[in-house]
């Protein structure tokens, strides 16, 4: 199923591709990366939290340097 996320870091919408049946059971409280195993760690990060993957390097790497 495909599912619209904001980042709000970038301000930008993103469409990302997750099963279904992962979709509802993370919904139900199952874990992600229980849920969607197959889904790639970044992809579920998304999901959760809405930051893109780019996004979440450029923040570290800013941690990184302080």
């Amino acid at each position: 199923m495909k599912i619209e996320k904001f980042c709000p870091s970038c301000r930008k919408t993103f469409v990302i591709e997750v099963p279904q049946d992962g979709y509802e059971r993370w919904l139900s409280g199952e874990l992600p990366q229980n849920a969607m195993p197959d889904v790639p760690s970044a992809t579920r990060e998304q999901l959760i939290t809405g930051i893109d993957d780019a996004c979440w390097r450029k923040m570290w790497i800013e941690v990184e340097d302080v």
